[in-house]
């Protein structure tokens, strides 16, 4: 959420991340970001599959234009590290937005009109080849059918990877891209050569032992033997489920 909020309705610019609970969402609680300050009148967050990755867009004295695509981490619970920008493999003297991380931690698709596009801003992917975050792979324009003369972006993939969602001003109806207004959403079918990464997901459920009753929780996974903590997750609040 791309506010900070307080308990008398009052809101301020920041960033703020609310839960949901068995009685609905949680009251927006603000996220601490050392030095945070913005430049430019929007922003854009991406919050990763892990939980501790925070793509965000933004404008600052080391951008390379308009807004750049930063990252920052989780350092404790609300309080992360200060963006660091994802250099000039990615950023350029444009403006660059809407990043989107896939649950590989590596495949990141984002919108600019920094390099060669069909229209005001198209989608591109790139991946990230070490842990600076500073390496990239040369960003790829995801192509004529999904970017086109108008303004593309917005670029999301569940987990499972078959289908992609994106948002845009264009309609071409002989293509069979209808529109209802200024910007629709559209799905589509994910080509193989621009999937991320596949992934292994993991359910379980957390329940009391005497009760067995769902329980509402955090969880913390680690990569092992040497226990490092690769993400966090949250069970449903209506039957524990994650």
């Amino acid at each position: 959420i791309a506010q900070r909020y307080y308990t008398l309705g009052i809101y301020l610019p920041g960033v703020s991340i609310s839960h949901k609970t068995a009685k609905g969402w949680s009251f927006p609680k603000q996220q601490q970001i050392t030095n945070y300050y913005n430049y430019y009148n929007y922003v854009s967050y991406y919050l990763a599959n892990d939980g501790k990755t925070l793509l965000m867009s933004v404008d600052r004295r080391d951008s390379y234009g308009e807004r750049d695509i930063y990252v920052s981490f989780l350092e404790h619970d609300n309080f992360w590290t200060e963006p660091k920008n994802l250099g000039n493999d990615i950023n350029t003297a444009a403006d660059d937005y809407s990043p989107f991380l896939a649950a590989d931690g590596v495949t990141m698709y984002y919108a600019t009109s920094g390099f060669a596009t069909y229209g005001n801003s198209d989608i591109f992917i790139t991946k990230r080849l070490d842990d600076t975050w500073q390496r990239w792979t040369v960003p790829q324009n995801l192509g004529p059918q999904i970017n086109t003369s108008g303004v593309d972006a917005h670029y999301t993939i569940p987990a499972s990877g078959e289908y992609a969602y994106f948002v845009s001003n264009t309609v071409d109806i002989e293509a069979g891209r209808g529109g209802f207004g200024k910007e629709d959403i559209f799905r589509i079918r994910l080509p193989e050569q621009i999937k991320p990464k596949p992934v292994l997901m993991i359910a379980g459920k957390v329940i009391d032992t005497k009760t067995q009753q769902p329980i509402e929780a955090t969880i913390i996974y680690q990569t092992l033997p040497e226990g490092k903590e690769a993400g966090r997750a949250r069970t449903s609040p209506l039957d524990g489920k994650y």
